[in-house]
């Protein structure tokens, strides 16, 4: 299979496997949003690397910089215990799944 069809098949199983609307391909800001992925060397793979807290915290203050301390409303991360460290030392953005859950639980009407 050619590289094109590839990505094609790839992008085709992420729409049907998250129950996606197919006119959601259609959305200027997806479009956008692969076409600057394409274009751009984006290659910030952390494959190989030990995910420490300090690798993972390290890594979030970047990407927390590179956007805008003002562009950043929350990260939302798992209860792995090095995600826990990392949101004790990144405060007042890191928030774990469960405490979201918790939060939802407490607050929403929807139970």
């Amino acid at each position: 299979m050619d590289e094109r069809k590839h990505m094609d098949a790839l992008i085709a199983i992420a729409f049907y496997s998250g129950g996606i609307a197919f006119n959601f391909a259609r959305n200027p800001y997806l479009q956008e949003a692969f076409t600057y992925a394409c274009s751009n060397d984006l290659k910030d793979n952390c494959e190989g690397d030990v995910k420490t807290k300090e690798h993972i915290a390290d890594k979030l203050r970047f990407v927390i910089e590179e956007v805008g301390r003002k562009n950043v409303v929350q990260i939302i991360n798992d209860n792995a215990a090095n995600c826990k460290g990392e949101a004790q030392m990144i405060k007042n953005f890191s928030m774990n799944h469960g405490m979201r859950l918790s939060i939802y639980i407490e607050f929403s009407p929807l139970k």
